[in-house]
C-alpha cells in the first residue's frame, strides 16, 4: 500500500507541475488502469519465475518425481515463447539437456523454425545427428575405431531414436561386428566390378608339349 500511495502522490506532483489537477479518486484509477494493462506481462513474468524455481528446486529428486516436477515446469510455459527459452536456457546450464530439448520440441511447435529456435538447437546440441541412419552408422564405426565407444554409444542410442527401424543401427547396437559385416558386404556388392575367368582352351595343366 505505501508503494502505491508513493505512486499516486508523484503522479499528482507531476501533473501539478503540468497544471493539471486531479480528483482525489483519479489517482487510484489510473494506477489500477496501468495495473491492468500491464498484467499478463506481469503475470508472463510470475510463471517464469516459478517455472524456474520449480526447475531448480527439482534437481534433489530423482526418477518419477523429477520427471513429474519437469512435466509441471514445461505445462507452466507451455502457451509462452519467452517462457520456454527460459526453461531451455535454464536446463542447459543445469546440465539437463533432455529436458532442454524438450522445452525446444515444444517452442519449435508454438513458433516454427525462428532463428531463435535455430540458436537455441545449437546451444543444447552442438553435435547433431548426420541427415542419414547410414551416415550415422559410418560415424559410429568410426568413433568405435578411434575407442570412443562412450561418445560412439551416445550417438546411436539419439539415432535408434529416430530410426528405430534401421537394420544396420540395430546391428551396431546388438552385435557391432555383425554390423561392420553388413557395410563391407554392402559396399562390396555396389562398388567391385564383375569378373568373369576365360576357360582354358589346351586343357587344364596349360598346353601339351609336342
Amino acid at each position: 500500500m505505501n508503494g502505491m500511495g508513493g505512486m499516486i502522490d508523484a503522479l499528482g506532483t507531476m501533473l501539478s507541475m503540468l497544471g493539471i489537477e486531479l480528483a482525489p479518486w483519479m489517482g487510484p484509477a489510473f494506477i489500477a488502469l496501468v495495473a491492468l494493462a500491464f498484467s499478463p506481462l506481469l503475470l508472463q513474468n510470475f510463471q517464469t519465475s516459478r517455472a524456474r524455481t520449480l526447475l531448480k528446486e527439482s534437481r534433489v529428486l530423482d526418477g518419477a518425481a523429477r520427471e513429474h516436477a519437469e512435466q509441471r515446469v514445461l505445462d507452466i510455459v507451455s502457451s509462452r515463447p519467452n517462457g520456454l527459452i527460459a526453461v531451455v536456457e535454464e536446463a542447459h546450464r543445469m546440465h539437463r539437456n533432455a529436458l532442454a530439448r524438450r522445452a525446444l520440441v515444444q517452442l519449435r511447435e508454438l513458433t516454427g523454425p525462428t532463428a531463435q529456435v535455430a540458436r537455441l538447437a545449437r546451444l543444447t546440441d552442438p553435435a547433431p545427428l548426420p541427415g542419414s541412419p547410414a551416415q550415422l552408422g559410418l560415424m559410429v564405426e568410426k568413433l568405435r575405431s578411434a575407442g570412443l565407444h562412450d561418445k560412439a554409444d551416445r550417438r546411436l542410442k539419439r539415432g535408434l531414436n529416430k530410426w528405430p527401424d534401421d537394420a544396420w543401427l540395430q546391428d551396431l547396437a546388438a552385435d557391432p561386428s555383425a554390423a561392420d559385416r553388413r557395410r563391407i558386404a554392402t559396399t562390396a556388392n555396389q562398388t567391385e566390378p564383375a569378373t568373369t575367368t576365360a576357360p582354358a582352351q589346351n586343357g587344364v595343366d596349360g598346353p601339351t608339349p609336342a
